[in-house]
């Protein structure tokens, strides 16, 4: 049972920056469970020190929709892709009797602009709660840490 939760916690991870690569966004909230679902993006500073300004925060279903339809239908930014890259997906603490399971990874952001220009954008870590909603794995949360000391652009695309 272990080795088989491992891997499909694995697959819930590649599959979600899979979507956000892909540039498939409407299907981002589908990786959330319904009810309560939390997605932040957080300095690595205001983390270790327990500050809760977030760049990014949503803290519903409703929410999450929302900064799709901003992102496709409100904002201006520079057209961008991502390109994912997570490694060291481990579960580090799990409460069964909750269906509840805490995982950690590593991930790295790189940005292309349509001019050809790729950057390292963003390099951290995800805090995750993963939970069955029916028989799939959802995020009950999902918290990218992020260690740069700054946002180099307009961050609208998930993390």
């Amino acid at each position: 049972m272990e080795e088989s939760l491992t891997h499909a916690i694995r697959e819930l991870e590649y599959a979600y920056v899979q979507c956000i690569d892909d540039d498939r966004l409407e299907e981002w909230p589908s990786f959330f469970v319904q009810e309560n679902p939390r997605y932040e993006i957080i300095s690595r500073e205001n983390w270790e020190q327990n500050l809760p300004v977030a760049v990014m925060l949503c803290e519903s279903q409703g929410m999450l929709q929302d900064r799709v339809v901003a992102l496709r239908q409100a904002n201006i930014y520079a057209k961008h892709y991502y390109r994912h890259l997570i490694s060291n997906i481990r579960i580090v603490e799990s409460e069964p009797a909750q269906g509840l399971w805490r995982v950690q990874a590593n991930y790295v952001v790189f940005q292309s602009l349509l001019d050809g220009e790729a950057q390292i954008f963003q390099v951290g870590r995800y805090l995750d709660e993963v939970r069955y909603e029916g028989n799939a794995l959802k995020f009950q949360s999902k918290r990218a840490i992020f260690d740069n000391a700054r946002v180099k652009t307009l961050l609208v695309t998930p993390i």
